[in-house]
């Protein structure tokens, strides 16, 4: 029986050593995807004390390692005005539960000087009770600066439009009498016009499709490798024995998962793949939950129900204009509700954006005015009248807003309608 004993004791103790050089094994990968991701992972305690970072985190904190970040706060880096306000929305997380989801900001750490997207969700033990903080900070300087080179890039060429339209008024004052140079002048005007249209077309596209390939990237490269990381985890806890190691691996694939769903909401920031899947209505019904969902409005969504034959240059141009109009309805209406409708009526497919907030008096306010950075519906209205489309605006003071994007069915490049007010 002793003999026996002993047999049994060995071969648990040998299962036991098993399952700890897998677990080692499965550490080691998280730790290697985790140090090797271009984002500043860190983790801290309720007190704002770094209890876990990576490299990457480490390097733009300028410190030696992340060892020696363990047990410091922001104090330790940061200015401290920025780290007050970092502490304070941590400790907003920490009282609330209420995480901060892809919030842009500017960032002044000790290494760089840059725009990033912050992330930061409650650190929740395997009771549900909030323990500290998890943070993921993913750098968008490039992209910001991007943006600024085609906002540089479209002032540039509307400058050059609006000196070249004052070239040729003089020059029609001057030939006033010539009436066949001056068609002639208007002619290459025109076409010169088009040719600017159809290089912002371009621009507009090049953007989309450099955000879908950055979206794919971040999903088949880092979101699988994290889901077949977890599903090892969970897979290595069912088998474990020791209630200790249970708790830490769960611990881990919670971290996983929280990570998983951070990286599949940037996904869906850069290029809602929704849009490509399952088609433009339902791409829109998404973007409106998620108006709703980030910016507290009570967003519903309409549609017919009838085939609605889009490309793919049509669907994103349409997809762009109902985003740019949600974040004005967002950040300048003062709206409490907003229906976003896709109809189509004969030859034309119609998507509305309706408000119940101030309002404005459309006939005094240009259209490139009414929206503030981004896409801009000027472009949008710019590029729908290169197929025939249009841009009507209805509003009044006080009694909301409704912004209608137009397009013809046949997205043929047919007379410009221009926009309607």
């Amino acid at each position: 029986m002793g003999k026996n004993k002993i047999q049994r004791q060995a071969a648990s103790l040998q299962k036991l050593r098993q399952i700890e050089n897998s677990l080692a094994k499965d550490s080691s990968l998280l730790r290697t995807i985790v140090d090797n991701l271009p984002n500043q992972i860190y983790v801290k305690d309720t007190r704002g004390h770094f209890v876990f970072t990576n490299p990457s985190c480490a390097k733009v904190m300028r410190a030696k390692d992340t060892k020696e970040m363990i047990g410091k706060t922001d104090f330790d880096y940061l200015q401290v005005e920025k780290a007050k306000k970092y502490y304070a929305e941590e400790q907003k997380i920490i009282r609330t539960g209420k995480p901060v989801i892809n919030r842009e900001r500017d960032y002044h750490v000790p290494s760089t000087n840059g725009y990033f997207m912050v992330t930061k969700i409650p650190w929740r033990d395997n009771k549900g009770n909030i323990i500290g903080t998890i943070g993921i900070n993913h750098e968008i300087t490039k992209i910001k600066q991007a943006e600024e080179e085609l906002r540089k890039a479209r002032c540039e060429l509307e400058n050059r439009v609006e000196q070249r339209t004052a070239e040729l008024k003089k020059t029609n004052l001057e030939l006033r009498n010539e009436i066949a140079e001056r068609k002639k002048a208007q002619d290459k005007l025109l076409i010169y016009q088009e040719q600017l249209r159809s290089l912002a077309s371009e621009l507009s596209l090049s953007e989309e499709r450099i955000r879908r390939q950055m979206a794919t990237n971040v999903h088949d490269r880092v979101g699988q490798t994290l889901a077949i990381s977890k599903i090892k985890l969970e897979s290595l806890r069912e088998s474990v024995s020791s209630q200790e190691l249970a708790k830490s691996l769960e611990e881990i694939s919670s971290l996983i998962s929280q990570t998983i769903e951070s990286t599949r909401s940037l996904t869906f920031e850069l290029s809602p793949p929704v849009l490509y899947e399952l088609g433009f209505e339902a791409a829109v019904e998404w973007l409106v939950r998620h108006t709703e969902e980030q910016h507290g409005l009570s967003a519903r969504f309409k549609d017919d129900g009838k085939y609605k034959p889009l490309d793919d240059n049509v669907r994103i141009l349409l997809f762009q204009g109902v985003r740019e109009l949600l974040v004005n309805v967002a950040k300048h209406s003062e709206a409490k509700k907003v229906t976003v409708s896709i109809r189509r009526v004969k030859n034309e497919i119609r998507v509305s954006v309706e408000d119940d907030g101030v309002g404005f008096d459309a006939s005094r306010v240009q259209l490139r005015k009414y929206t503030k950075g981004g896409f801009g519906l000027f472009n949008i209205r710019e590029r729908l009248k290169h197929i025939g489309g249009c841009v009507d605006i209805d509003s009044k003071s006080g009694q909301g807003t409704r912004v209608t994007l137009s397009v013809p069915t046949d997205h043929q490049k047919n007379k410009p309608v221009g926009t309607k007010k």
